[in-house]
């Protein structure tokens, strides 16, 4: 048995809408995401009170490689290239204001044939080719109790075990670098979640989840990162945990700090 229950199913390519259905402090009832279940649990009251955030630079650069990648089709409709090295200039800020009034992405053209130049070498590498056929950005939805859970999956292969989801980063490192990231960002909670959704909607029984991390730089050196099973139960101990706590918050509309009762410290070591 899975904890999701099955509700819609899978959704290729669904592009902005999936980012849009989601819970937030005015709508504590829609779709909750691994990220947002990372981010309350680190504080909920931090959570609940946070003001609207603009996606950085860095981030709008992962989603546009993402997009270019996998979907296409939708980038036009999403992204916007600059004609403009910087926004110095009145006429620039204003250019942008309305290209994100619009609701479009906007990449500076440098980073934008960055980009392309990541997705050719995403996209042709060995790795792609032998996962074979494969749908791309799969939204999912299902249910734990009253609550709404959903995931995008980046690489959903028509045969095998595995679900694989792209990582954008400055740099690889070390192997210890990489399992560091892993927990930094909850990646493990996010293999867990992506799992137990895929299988709840299929009937399939996947047990395999990788991360193809690729650096921003040239020359994008790629490294393929799979998690072992006691790393995944790991995240879903933590997923569920945090699921329950959600919960919590929202029955009783009690959104605690980080530390909600009296701390009581021993000197460290080095004191």
């Amino acid at each position: 048995m899975t904890p999701t229950e099955i509700m819609t199913g899978l959704t290729p390519n669904m592009g902005s809408e999936y980012y849009a259905m989601t819970a937030s402090p005015t709508n504590l009832h829609g779709p909750v995401s691994k990220s947002l279940l990372w981010d309350f649990c680190k504080s909920p009251w931090k959570w609940i009170n946070a003001m609207p955030k603009e996606q950085t630079d860095n981030v709008l650069f992962g989603s546009l490689v993402h997009a270019l990648c996998f979907s296409p089709k939708q980038v036009a409709d999403e992204y916007i290239m600059a004609p403009y090295e910087d926004w110095r200039t009145k006429e620039a800020r204003e250019w942008k204001q309305a290209q994100t009034d619009a609701g479009k992405a906007v990449i500076k053209e440098a980073d934008w044939q960055r980009a392309e130049d990541m997705k050719e070498a995403i996209m042709e590498s060995e790795y792609i080719f032998g996962l074979g056929a494969c749908d791309y950005e799969v939204a999912a939805f299902g249910k734990i109790g009253d609550t709404v859970i959903k995931g995008m999956v980046d690489i959903l292969p028509h045969k095998g075990e595995k679900l694989v989801d792209l990582k954008t980063t400055n740099s690889l490192g070390t192997e210890k670098d990489l399992a560091r990231l892993v927990m930094s960002f909850g990646y493990h909670w996010q293999a867990a979640v992506y799992l137990d959704l895929v299988n709840g909607l299929t009937g399939q029984n996947r047990t395999e989840f990788e991360f193809l991390f690729v650096e921003t730089s040239y020359p994008y050196e790629t490294a393929v990162v799979g998690l072992s099973p006691d790393f995944i139960q790991k995240g879903r101990e933590g997923y569920m945990n945090a699921v329950a706590k959600w919960q919590d918050a929202v029955s009783t509309r009690k959104f605690l700090p980080s530390h909600p009762f009296p701390l009581v410290l021993d000197a460290p070591a080095w004191a």
